[in-house]
This record gives C-alpha cells, sequence and structure tokens, in this order.
C-alpha cells in the first residue's frame, strides 16, 4: 500500500498535491468554453448554441446574432461584451456540467502528474549504480 503514501507514511501530502490541481482544471474548463468553437447544423440550433467540453455546460441563443452562409457552421462563445454594438447573447449557464467538466480535467491532469512521477522515478532508478 505504499504507493500513494507519503515518507511519514500517510497518504495527505498526495491528496493535498492533487487538490491543488482543482483550480487549473477549473481554469481549462473556463478555457475550453472559450476557445473551443462549437458546430452548428441550421438554423435551427443557433437558439441553444453549446459551449463547453467535454460537455457544454454554458448555453448561448445566437439567433439575433449569428447567421451563417453555411452550415454545419463553427461559432466562438460570446462573452459579456459591455460597450460593443452587438448586445450580450442570451446565456444559460449549467454549472452542474461545469463541476463534472472540471472533475473530469482534474482526473486527467492528476494522471498525467502521477504518471509523469512514475517514469520519472523509473528512470531515475535505473540510472543509479547498484551495488555489487
Amino acid at each position: 500500500m505504499g504507493g500513494a503514501r507519503g515518507r511519514n507514511g500517510r497518504a495527505g501530502g498526495w491528496i493535498w498535491m492533487l487538490l491543488a490541481f482543482l483550480p487549473l482544471a477549473a481554469g481549462l474548463a473556463l478555457t475550453f468554453r472559450q476557445m473551443l468553437p462549437a458546430t452548428v447544423s441550421s438554423a435551427a440550433e443557433l437558439a441553444r448554441v453549446g459551449f463547453g467540453w467535454p460537455f457544454a455546460w454554458t448555453v448561448q441563443d445566437h439567433r439575433g446574432i449569428a447567421s451563417p452562409a453555411e452550415y454545419p457552421a463553427a461559432l466562438r462563445y460570446l462573452g459579456e461584451r459591455r460597450g460593443a454594438a452587438v448586445s450580450a447573447p442570451t446565456t444559460e449557464v449549467h454549472w452542474g456540467l461545469f463541476a463534472l467538466d472540471t472533475v473530469l480535467l482534474w482526473a486527467a491532469v492528476a494522471a498525467l502528474l502521477l504518471a509523469g512521477i512514475a517514469v520519472t522515478r523509473r528512470v531515475l532508478r535505473s540510472r543509479r549504480p547498484r551495488a555489487r
């Protein structure tokens, strides 16, 4: 059972280290919402355009804003546009899906971190001179 335990025999250090990545995962969820376009296949889908990855946790009404010439069309998330000539679209935020996205991204970051640590340890152990 020693894999996840710290030097003092407790798992607390690892847990705190992994929990420290929750803000990073939330930031990734916000970044993915901003950066990844949503694809709509018809004009009817403009009423509910979902943003977020892996789950769409923000939905916007792009009917009065976007009118693509061809479908499918890629649309970007429009945040609050203060002072812009175009009014901000109606936006719904589903916080439960945001939390789910954050946890899934956190799990991916934590798994990559733990895999990186395991590989680094294995490489360092293989380079140590062996006692004869």
